[in-house]
């Protein structure tokens, strides 16, 4: 689970429009909060450039294995901090994939 933190309550819907963007679904929102999820999903393409019978039935296992690995869902939280602290503007989900902070 991923946490975002941004400076003010007025910067949420923004840094939100941001995710949403990215594929990313609000699965709740508050005042101050929101977590948002985004579902792995399955590369069919992938999927068949190893099912070719050169590289045999070994990778497709593996790929298998790979794909079952991964966790189902990607889970984001955004939460206003303190009115104290200041953030730079590199932290908005535009200027960069991941933002941790």
């Amino acid at each position: 689970m991923q946490t975002v933190s941004i400076a003010s309550p007025e910067m949420l819907d923004a840094t939100i429009s941001g995710y949403l963007a990215k594929g990313f679904v609000i699965s709740d929102r508050k005042d101050e909060i929101a977590t948002l999820q985004k579902h792995k999903k399955f590369n069919i393409a992938s999927l068949l450039l190893l099912f070719i019978p050169i590289l045999g039935w070994a990778l497709l296992v593996i790929y298998v294995i790979i794909f079952a690995m991964k966790p189902s869902a990607e889970v984001l939280t955004i939460k206003v901090k303190a009115a104290t602290q200041t953030f730079p503007t590199s932290h908005h989900p535009s200027s960069s994939g991941k933002n941790h902070v």
